[in-house]
């Protein structure tokens, strides 16, 4: 819930509000649509997950394996 009143309070100051006054933006109704954490965490951990892979590992072992395909291929063992 921490981070639905933290969002709550952000989008409360962006439309010209400030903080401690009462927010119209209720951080369970408003932001989070009384999803239950249980189902959007996990959500958000495998996009966060997919991203990465996508991303950064995949370039990254791509560069790896190419200089070891030109290796192999110097070495007619490929």
């Amino acid at each position: 819930m921490n981070v639905n009143e933290v969002v709550a309070n952000r989008a409360h100051v962006l439309h010209g509000g400030k903080l401690g006054e009462k927010s119209i933006i209720h951080p369970n109704d408003d932001v989070n649509k009384s999803q239950s954490s249980n189902d959007t965490f996990p959500t958000a951990m495998h996009i966060a997950a997919y991203k990465k892979v996508v991303e950064h590992t995949i370039p990254c072992v791509e560069r790896l394996q190419k200089p070891s395909l030109q290796n192999l291929k110097h070495l007619k063992m490929w």
